[in-house]
């Protein structure tokens, strides 16, 4: 329902606000954290490089692959344009994981509200703008739907107004925001491959996020469809 992710995004925009001055250094794991270091990287493949040492099990998964290479890949089409907009990004502590299953609802109704915002256990400092990409990545497109038509459009715009009905977002922001939604997924996709391999020990699912979750949601932005939903950001 379009009224709900309105909800969504106006109360994504008041955890921002309370957010705002909250001062902490950044968390020490990446592990199932949503982090923004490799994206905002001028060089994203020798930041990763310079992490691994500190991230054996990550270190470990890549090891076997060409993973210079697919993940130059990933950012080959949307990085340079995006990077440079990244440093000037006032710094803030994002939810990580803000969608309609970590929020309590105060109905079923189309006027429901957004009463509370629970797990928290993604959050890292980011800025605002990756928090809302994140919200209309989750929220906006249907990943497990085959074929196209998985992009919903109106659902993205719901979002982006009623986030700026309590924040005000400029022209130049909404294009970043479109230019961010290709990328934005990357660090904590990075951090699930990192998780399935060393910690459950699960190879499968290791590659489902690395393939699957970090490289095709990527290259899906680069598809017809993936380019309607950011032009639609761009305009919204």
């Amino acid at each position: 329902r379009l009224d709900h992710a309105r909800c969504m995004g106006a109360m994504l925009a008041r955890v921002h606000a309370a957010a705002a001055g909250y001062a902490a250094p950044q968390r020490r794991t990446h592990i199932l954290v949503a982090r923004s270091e490799i994206i905002e990287a001028s060089d994203p493949v020798a930041a990763l490089a310079a992490q691994l040492p500190r991230r054996p099990g990550l270190a470990a998964f890549l090891a076997a692959r060409d993973w210079r290479g697919e993940l130059a890949g990933v950012f080959a089409p949307f990085h340079a344009r995006l990077q440079p907009q990244l440093a000037a990004q006032p710094r803030l502590w994002t939810h990580g994981d803000f969608y309609a299953a970590n929020l309590f609802w105060s109905g079923a109704a189309a006027a429901a509200q957004v009463t509370a915002v629970v797990d928290f256990g993604l959050c890292a400092r980011t800025f605002a703008l990756f928090d809302l990409a994140t919200v209309i990545e989750r929220s906006a497109i249907a990943w497990l739907q085959a074929g196209s038509d998985r992009a919903h459009a109106q659902v993205a715009c719901a979002l982006i107004d009623g986030y700026r009905g309590e924040r005000a977002l400029t022209a130049h922001e909404l294009e970043l925001l479109a230019d961010l939604l290709p990328l934005v997924h990357v660090d904590f996709a990075l951090s699930e491959v990192e998780y399935f391999h060393a910690i459950t020990r699960s190879p499968d699912n290791a590659r489902i996020a690395w393939d699957t979750f970090l490289r095709g949601h990527a290259a899906w932005f680069a598809t017809r469809e993936g380019e309607d939903l950011r032009a639609a950001v761009r305009s919204a």
